[in-house]
């Protein structure tokens, strides 16, 4: 394999990642979630909320590295640059459309990241950040499937297969839940 699609590859784990962070963390506090694990969340609190903020810090951590510009760095849009001799027009117009339609929510998962989760700013507080930056959870996951996307145009334009992120493990979580509480 060249170095290309080893880089490729390395990209698409990341992305991977990032997907399954959001979508665990997304089960920890949604309303049916919450309803349903009342009972483990009382004997187990200090582990859900953990586990919750465990994920939630990995997903900003992660998909901030997919789209941070260092020069170093094998990220979507460095390798998208790289790889758009490889694409027709209209596919390299799809990506950096997609990729423009999300900067937005890259620029704000990027403040979130840069102000609470890998520095806490000394001027605002976890409350204050997430008020200033205003993202909701269905532009979270916009992202994450947006990621998805387009690291499979990049997958594509290399001659590679694309990358499916399954839901399977959001359903093998809903079911441990289940049994945990009926035996509450």
């Amino acid at each position: 394999m060249n170095d290309l699609q080893s880089r490729i590859d390395r990209m698409s784990h990341q992305v991977i990642a990032a997907a399954l962070h959001f979508d665990l963390w997304s089960v920890h506090i949604r309303d049916t979630a919450w309803e349903a694990t009342s009972t483990y969340r009382q004997d187990f609190e200090k582990v859900w909320s953990l586990t919750s903020l465990a994920h939630r810090f990995a997903f900003y951590v992660r998909l901030n590295a997919i789209y941070d510009e260092h020069r170093k760095a094998t990220t979507i849009p460095q390798l998208l640059r790289e790889c758009s001799a490889a694409f027709d027009a209209d596919v390299l117009a799809q990506a950096t459309g997609r990729l423009s339609e999300l900067s937005p929510s890259i620029a704000k998962v990027r403040s979130l990241r840069n102000n609470i989760y890998a520095h806490q700013s000394k001027s605002l507080s976890v409350k204050a950040a997430y008020a200033e930056v205003g993202i909701s959870m269905d532009e979270l996951a916009a992202l994450a499937s947006g990621s998805i996307d387009l690291i499979n145009l990049i997958r594509a334009a290399s001659n590679l297969e694309p990358i499916e992120v399954g839901r399977k493990h959001l359903d093998q979580f809903a079911e441990i839940i289940a049994a945990i509480d009926r035996r509450a």
